[in-house]
């Protein structure tokens, strides 16, 4: 919560009440004569980072790239009383030619976070509070908690995650990772009034608003969420879930429980060992779920604990997201939504890896490897499922491509037969894969089907047929010999179908068909015009 004082919070919501809006840079400082306007909002949630926007109409331009600091008063005692809002860089910057004006978008210092992720020449092992660190020293910003005990601080990142094993890109941006360290230290990571990188957790202000500060419409109350009891970690589709409950609660009490998804730190065989502080940071959180427009609070932070009370009701609530609109006067709007949750029946998972007794396939985005992970404990059912869900998908996907090379034309028979050959050789796959586990051996061998970063191939032995998929291709083919192709050529850049032998008795391409006819006892080929009026 900001600094103010009790003077403050009395005449915010006064009908007299007279402000003022100052932004400094440099030694240049803009006042109430110099701005006309201004928005300052920020969208955010409990496991993730929060990037505050300020949209400033003002009557000097403020070069691009420059850091402003931002202040919003209220008169008191005969002066103001201003509250700090922090820095923001200038992003963008319109001419108004109607108002002689500029129209000016800035952000504050998560705008650094917005760049690819690059290779920070760590050295690993690393551990949480010393990767956030390194992070805020390559975007040129300073670590507020670097010597805070934190949730998960003191655990250690084994190897990078975020970038091929050719430290190439895997596509994540820096605030994609502050996103994923916000999950691991179960916090809401922001920057500070002070512009410096911040893991902020809810904090119980022991403040109470009256109607007082609402407006008469859009003041709205739904239900209490809460209070959270579990923790759910899951992989890639949100597979091989793992959980943590407070067992004091369960099963008499439901089970409220946050899930996190996908998560590169989280999905190591050690990601049993964060559950627990998680769980103990985020147990019993619950608020009001609420949206309301209000005459100006001003006060309250990201993440601040606060009630309202109206009548004889009292809603607790947690600041996430909000607008503050500046104009001819002070109007500010509140809402807080659900956060990720799930309703699983997570009494059927494990707390963490070391009970998955079977054998788990882990894509591994750092060497893009899949590693066999083999043991032998309790529990193998729940793999073996899902290992033939897997399994049943290619079948289905190949049964996909099948219907649609049979619209092409019924005489595609070279092709049918070897998607149904596919089909064949994948039911063989599910029987080996399941015969493998019921028999608990320790290492999965069959010569018909090759899954690796490649994609899937399948072939028999002794034959020269085998046929490609990968992402972006279908491929089938006799030894060199292309017999049918379908998807995105890199080298001509485009998607193409190609199948160089084909024989079909009817074809329609736009609105005209093609097909065989007998005419004068001569076999012919004819055009027909298909297309309707035009």
């Amino acid at each position: 919560m900001k600094t103010h004082t009790n003077d403050f919070k009395t005449n915010i919501k006064s009908l007299g009440r007279q402000f003022a809006v100052r932004i400094t840079y440099g030694n240049t400082t803009l006042d109430n004569e110099d701005i006309n306007s201004v928005v300052l909002s920020y969208k955010g949630d409990i496991l993730k980072s929060v990037m505050k926007t300020l949209k400033l109409d003002s009557n000097t331009n403020i070069p691009l790239e420059t850091q402003i600091e931002v202040e919003i008063g209220i008169l008191v005692n005969n002066s103001y009383e201003y509250l700090n809002y922090g820095y923001f860089i200038v992003n963008k910057a319109e001419r108004q030619e109607d108002t002689n004006s500029y129209l000016l978008t800035c952000y504050d210092k998560m705008l650094y976070s917005m760049v690819d992720y690059v290779d920070m020449e760590l050295t690993y092992p690393i551990t949480i509070r010393n990767y956030i660190d390194a992070i805020c020293t390559e975007l040129g910003l300073t670590f507020a908690n670097a010597s805070d005990t934190f949730v998960n601080y003191n655990k250690e990142i084994p190897n990078e995650l975020y970038l091929d094993e050719d430290n190439n890109s895997l596509g994540y941006t820096f605030r994609d990772v502050l996103d994923e360290l916000a999950q691991v230290t179960a916090s809401t990571i922001c920057i500070n009034d002070s512009g410096n990188l911040e893991l902020r957790y809810i904090t119980n202000t022991n403040d109470t608003i009256d109607e007082e500060f609402l407006k008469n419409v859009n003041v709205n109350f739904g239900e209490q969420y809460g209070p959270v009891n579990t923790i759910v970690f899951s992989r890639s589709a949100g597979a091989d879930k793992i959980s943590l409950s407070n067992p004091t609660d369960l099963p008499d009490a439901s089970k409220i429980a946050i899930e996190i998804s996908n998560n590169q730190i989280l999905n190591g065989n050690d990601r049993g060992d964060y559950l627990s502080a998680i769980l103990t940071q985020l147990y019993g959180l619950t608020y009001y779920l609420n949206d309301f427009d209000s005459t100006g609070i001003l006060y309250y932070d990201i993440c601040d604990k606060y009630n309202i009370s109206i009548g004889n009701n009292t809603y607790s609530c947690v600041m996430l997201n909000d607008e503050i609109n500046i104009n001819n006067g002070i109007k500010e709007t509140i809402y807080t939504e659900l956060p990720l949750t799930s309703d699983q029946e997570y009494e059927y998972m494990d707390s963490d890896d070391r009970k998955l007794n079977q054998t788990i396939l882990i894509v591994n985005k750092h060497t893009g490897e899949i590693n066999a992970l083999a043991n032998r404990v309790s529990g193998a059912e729940t793999n073996i499922a899902q290992i033939n869900v897997n399994a049943n998908q290619i079948s289905q996907n190949v049964s996909s491509i099948q219907e649609t090379l049979d619209n092409e034309g019924n005489s595609l028979q070279t092709i049918s037969n070897q998607v149904n050959a596919l089909q064949n050789s994948t039911s063989q796959q599910i029987n080996v894969i399941n015969q493998t586990l019921e028999n608990g051996v320790e290492k999965l061998t069959n010569s018909l089907v090759t899954i690796d970063i490649n994609g899937i191939q399948t072939s028999r032995d002794n034959e020269t047929f085998k046929t490609q998929i990968t992402n972006k291709t279908f491929e089938v083919k006799d030894g060199d010999k292309v017999l049918a192709f379908i998807g995105y050529d890199s080298t001509d850049q485009k998607t193409v179908a190609r199948i160089p032998e084909l024989e079909a008795k009817q074809i329609t391409a736009g609105v005209h068909r093609c097909e065989t006819i007998t005419k004068n006892n001569a076999k012919r080929t004819a055009w027909f015009y298909v297309g309707g009026d035009n």
